[in-house]
């Protein structure tokens, strides 16, 4: 695989605090400012649009139709329609389950929803335990299946914080245990179906290898794309879990990388670092190698 090429790098006014990077097309791309604020732009960091929210955005993503989904302060499920003005609320943070993380597959079109239980209803006593669940959606309406349980019956998350699909079905969360002093992140990665596949944690061992996970993302390859705090690394992994290399360092311009987003029409990484207020463009996968 070719060395990543840093194509280009910029600011956004306004969105200093964004994570999130949904891709309306290659050149209509939506960031979210923190706070209440959501920004369209386009490839080269020009406002198209801005939007103010009266509530916080926790995470956002992009329907197969174009259009932004988001989870507002209140945990309500909101979509943006075409127009960018009307604003149709799908569902209501109900009494015990609250959304904390989405991701429209541009694969298969399904709609992710990563859920966590409020800890007073909740019936676990572990400490380290959030109880938590993903929802599929067909489309973005009709609930289709509920993964919370590994196969042999355990939990499959301890605390999730991000969750994304890849070309192959799979359903791969970023997930954290912290108990007392001890705190520790790992992937988490099931099939279409549910059934628990692997799990990546990294290495202990090599300093450059300790996950500290603030985004994933898969790419046209089916590889898994982590991006990793601290060190400053993204981690590329296979769609089985096999380690492949550290995609891009602190060499190739890397600064706290808080949130990455693959483009598969432009095979372009977005990778968003916390550090230095920048988004950064690379490319590392030819047009002509894409296929799966």
């Amino acid at each position: 695989m070719p060395r990543p090429v840093l194509r280009k790098t910029f600011t956004v006014p306004g969105a200093s605090c964004s994570t999130c990077i949904s891709f309306v097309t290659s050149d209509r791309i939506w960031v979210s400012g923190g706070g209440i604020d959501l920004f369209l732009i386009d490839s080269t960091g020009n406002i198209l649009h801005h939007r103010t929210d009266n509530q916080s955005i926790s995470s956002q993503t992009v329907s197969l139709a174009g259009e932004l989904i988001y989870i507002d302060l209140d945990s309500n499920l909101c979509l943006l329609c075409k127009d960018n003005k009307t604003k149709i609320t799908l569902t209501k943070k109900s009494e015990f389950w609250e959304p904390s993380e989405i991701f429209c597959s541009q694969f298969s079109g399904n709609l992710l929803l990563l859920m966590k239980k409020d800890p007073q209803y909740s019936q676990l006593f572990a400490p380290y335990y959030k109880e938590s669940k993903v929802i599929r959606f067909k489309g973005i309406k009709e609930k289709d299946q509920t993964f919370q349980f590994h196969d042999k019956g355990c939990l499959l998350y301890y605390d999730p914080e991000h969750i994304t699909e890849n070309r192959n079905g799979d359903i791969i969360v970023s997930d954290r245990l912290s108990y007392l002093s001890f705190e520790r992140s790992f992937l988490v990665v099931i099939d279409r179906n549910g059934r628990y596949r692997f799990s990546y944690y990294g290495s202990q061992y090599d300093p450059r290898l300790e996950l500290d996970m603030w985004g994933i993302c898969t790419d046209a390859l089916s590889n898994i794309l982590i991006a990793n705090q601290n060190p400053s690394t993204v981690h590329m992994i296979n769609k089985d879990g096999k380690f492949l290399s550290l995609l891009l360092t602190t060499e190739h311009g890397l600064s706290g990388p808080c949130g990455l987003s693959y483009d598969d029409k432009s095979h372009l990484l977005w990778v968003r670092s916390i550090k230095d207020n920048r988004l950064c463009v690379y490319r590392y996968i030819e047009r002509q190698n894409h296929s799966v």
